[in-house]
C-alpha cells in the first residue's frame, strides 16, 4: 500500500503544469494561515502540492523549507525566506527575492520542517531535480539519491528512468536505481538484479555489491552471488587497470617524442651533445605563457597563436646559441656537453629572476577540458590527448619535409657524408646552424603544447632531458623512425614500472636507466643503426 500510494505521488510530481491544480503563489498566499498553523497532516498537504508546482521558485522554497529558512511574519502570517543575522532575521520574498527589511528574532517563526515533513519535501524536491531540463542537474540528482536509497527514491527513479532519454543520465539512474534495489529489494529481486546487472564498474555500484558480500543480514545465497559478480567485476577492473597504464604509457611516449625529436636531428646530424634542449622546451612553455597572460586572446585562439610563435622563438635562440657558442666546438664533445650544461644554467637562472621560481598557470581552453571515457575506468584526459595527436602529426610532418625538400636532401646528405656533401657544394656550415634551429624550433613547440599537462617553471627541462636522451640511445642516433620507436618502449616501461613503486617515481626511473644501460651493450647503436660512413665515426 505504501509502495502504491508512493507512485502516485511520484506521478503527481512529474504531470504537466497544465494539470496542476495551483500556483505556487496561490499556495504560499492563500495557505499561509495553514502553514503558519503547523499540522503536520495539512503541511505534507502543502508540500506534496508545492512539489507539484514545478515553476522557477519551486526549487529554492522546498530547499529553504528542508533547511529552515522559510518562515511566517508573525504579525500578518506573510510566508518569507528569513536569512539569520546577529540581531533577527533579514527578510526576502520567496517568489521574487525582493528584499524586506531586517526583524528581530522574535518577530518571525519557521514553518514547521520535521522529519515526516522533509520525508514529503525531499522526495519532492529530487523529483523535480530528475524532471529538470537540464541533464547535468539529473545527472546529480541521481548520483545524490544513489547515495542513500529509499523506498521513496527508488518510486522516483523508477518513474524517471522511464522518461529519460540522455543515455549518459539513463546510465546513472539505472546504477542508482539498482543500487536502491540492493537495500531494500527482497532477497528473490536481489538475486534476479545480481544475475542480470552484468560486470558494471561505476565504484557505487561496486560498492553495493561489497556491502551486500559483507553484510551479516544477508543470506547466504546472497553473499555467494554477490561474491561471484565482485570476483567477475574485480578481475574486469584489472584489465582495465592494465589499459590505463597502456593509455598513460602511450602519453608519456607523446611527450617524450616531443622533446625527443628536436634532440633526434640536432644529435644525429651534428653529433652535438645538447643539454640544453630542455631549456628550449622551457622557452616554448613560457611563450604560451607570455601570449595567454599579455595579448587579449581567448585561451584557446592564444594557445594556437602561441605553438608557431614557441616555434619561432626557440628557433632564434637556437641558431643564436650554434652561431655564438657551438661552432668553435666541433668535434669536442666534452666541451661542447659543459658549454651547453653551461647554457641551461644561465636559461634557468634567467627564467627564475623574470618569472620567478613558482609554476606559472597555463590556461586550458574549453575545447581542451575534459577527458575521453571508455568506461567507468578507462580513459584518457583531452589534454593528452591533443598532445598525442600533435607529436604525431609533427613526426609525420618533419618526417615528410626531410625526405621531400631541398634543405632535407642537403642534410641527410650532410649527415652520411660531411665531406663528400662540402665537394658537391652543399654549406655544411648553413646546414649546421638551421638544423640546430630546427631542433630547437621543434623542442620550442613542444614546450608550447606540453604546457597543457606539464607544470611550466624554470625546472621543467631538466625534468625531460634524460629521457629524452635514452629515447635517442634506444632508437638510434639521427633516425626519426628510432625517435618514434624508441619514445614508445621508453614512456611504456615507465609507466608500466611506475605502479610497482608507487611511492618512489625515481626508483621507476633508475630502472627503466638500468634496463636502457644495458640495452646499449647489445645494441651500441640503437634498434636505427644510422648507415654510412659518418656512422663509423
Amino acid at each position: 500500500m505504501k509502495r502504491l500510494f508512493l507512485l502516485v505521488f511520484a506521478l503527481f510530481c512529474f504531470l504537466s503544469p497544465a494539470a496542476q491544480a495551483q500556483t505556487l503563489t496561490e499556495i504560499l498566499t492563500q495557505r499561509a494561515d495553514d502553514l503558519a498553523a503547523g499540522k503536520s497532516a495539512t503541511l505534507k498537504e502543502i508540500a506534496a502540492a508545492v512539489g507539484a508546482t514545478r515553476e522557477p521558485q519551486t526549487k529554492t522554497v522546498l530547499n529553504a523549507w528542508i533547511d529552515g529558512r522559510l518562515h511566517y511574519r508573525k504579525s500578518d502570517n506573510l510566508i518569507i525566506f528569513a536569512d539569520k543575522t546577529d540581531d533577527g532575521f533579514d527578510l526576502s520574498d520567496p517568489l521574487t527575492g525582493e528584499a524586506l527589511g531586517a526583524v528581530g528574532k522574535r518577530d518571525t517563526k519557521k514553518v514547521k520542517n520535521s522529519t515526516p515533513i522533509k520525508a514529503v519535501l525531499r522526495p519532492a524536491l529530487a523529483a523535480l531535480e530528475l524532471s529538470d531540463p537540464n541533464p547535468a542537474v539529473r545527472l546529480a540528482a541521481a548520483e545524490q539519491l544513489a547515495k542513500k536509497p529509499t523506498d521513496e527514491s527508488l518510486v522516483l527513479l523508477q518513474t524517471a528512468l522511464a522518461q529519460e532519454e540522455t543515455p549518459i543520465v539513463r546510465t546513472a539512474l539505472d546504477n542508482a536505481l539498482l543500487i536502491a534495489t540492493f537495500d531494500l529489494a527482497g532477497e528473490d529481486e536481489i538475486l534476479d538484479q545480481l544475475e542480470a546487472m552484468g560486470d558494471r564498474l561505476e565504484p557505487s555500484v561496486r560498492g553495493a555489491v561489497q556491502r551486500l558480500a559483507n553484510d551479516s543480514g544477508s543470506s547466504d545465497a546472497v553473499k555467494a552471488a554477490a561474491e561471484a559478480r565482485l570476483e567477475s567485476i574485480n578481475t574486469l577492473v584489472g584489465l582495465n587497470n592494465f589499459g590505463n597504464n597502456l593509455l598513460f604509457g602511450l602519453s608519456q611516449a607523446s611527450v617524450l617524442l616531443l622533446s625527443a625529436i628536436g634532440l633526434a636531428i640536432t644529435f644525429g646530424v651534428m653529433r652535438v651533445i645538447n643539454m640544453a634542449h630542455g631549456e628550449f622546451v622551457m622557452i616554448g612553455a613560457y611563450t604560451t605563457f607570455v601570449v595567454q597572460t599579455q595579448v587579449p586572446l581567448p585561451p584557446g585562439i592564444g594557445l594556437l597563436v602561441s605553438i608557431p610563435l614557441a616555434f619561432i622563438v626557440a628557433f632564434a635562440a637556437g641558431v643564436l646559441l650554434e652561431r655564438l657558442v657551438i661552432r668553435f666546438l666541433y668535434g669536442r664533445p666534452l666541451e661542447t656537453l659543459l658549454a651547453t650544461f653551461g647554457v641551461s644554467l644561465v636559461l634557468q637562472q634567467s627564467f627564475r629572476l623574470i618569472f620567478t621560481p613558482q609554476n606559472r598557470p597555463v590556461v586550458t581552453p574549453d575545447w581542451l577540458a575534459g577527458n575521453l571515457s571508455i568506461n567507468p575506468i578507462l580513459g584518457i584526459t583531452t589534454p593528452r590527448l591533443f598532445v598525442f595527436g600533435v607529436a604525431l602529426a609533427v613526426f609525420f610532418g618533419l618526417l615528410l619535409f626531410l625526405q621531400r625538400s631541398r634543405f632535407g636532401l642537403e642534410m641527410r646528405a650532410v649527415t652520411q657524408n660531411r665531406a663528400i656533401a662540402r665537394t658537391m657544394g652543399i654549406n655544411s656550415g648553413r646546414i649546421d646552424y638551421l638544423t640546430f634551429g630546427l631542433g630547437s624550433g621543434i623542442a620550442g613547440l613542444a614546450g608550447a603544447v606540453l604546457s597543457q599537462v606539464l607544470k611550466t617553471n624554470p625546472d621543467m627541462g631538466t625534468d625531460l632531458i634524460i629521457p629524452s636522451f635514452m629515447v635517442i640511445v634506444v632508437g638510434g642516433v639521427g633516425n626519426l623512425w628510432g625517435a618514434l620507436v624508441g619514445a614508445g618502449l621508453v614512456g611504456m616501461a615507465t609507466k608500466l614500472v611506475e605502479p610497482l613503486f608507487p611511492n618512489n617515481t625515481l626508483l621507476a626511473t633508475a630502472i627503466i636507466l638500468v634496463a636502457v644501460i644495458g640495452f646499449i651493450q647489445f645494441r651500441p647503436r640503437g634498434l636505427f643503426a644510422q648507415k654510412g660512413r659518418s656512422a663509423e665515426l
